[in-house]
C-alpha cells in the first residue's frame, strides 16, 4: 500500500480514497490532490485552490482515517 506522506500517493490510490469518502469538492480535492500526489506544501495546496485551512486539514484527517481502514481491511483480502 502506498504511504500518506506529502506526494508519496499515486493517482490511482488518491482517486480510489476519495471515491471512498463523502469529499466532492473540486477545490478540495484539487487542494488534497496537490498535496498527497504533487507534493506541494499544504499551504501552497490549499491557498492555491481557495480552500480555508480547519476545511483542508478536516478532509485531509479523513481520507488518513479511510486509508487506515483501508490498509486494515486489505489483511483480509489477501
Amino acid at each position: 500500500m502506498s504511504k500518506f506522506e506529502r506526494g508519496m500517493m499515486s493517482d490511482s490510490h488518491f482517486n480510489e480514497l476519495v471515491d471512498a469518502t463523502k469529499i466532492r469538492g473540486i477545490n478540495i480535492i484539487s487542494a488534497l490532490y496537490e498535496y498527497l500526489v504533487n507534493g506541494h506544501r499544504k499551504i501552497d495546496a490549499y491557498k492555491k485552490h481557495k480552500v480555508d485551512v480547519s476545511h483542508f486539514a478536516k478532509r485531509l484527517a479523513s481520507l488518513k482515517n479511510m486509508h487506515e481502514h483501508a490498509e486494515i481491511l486489505s489483511k483480509y483480502y489477501k
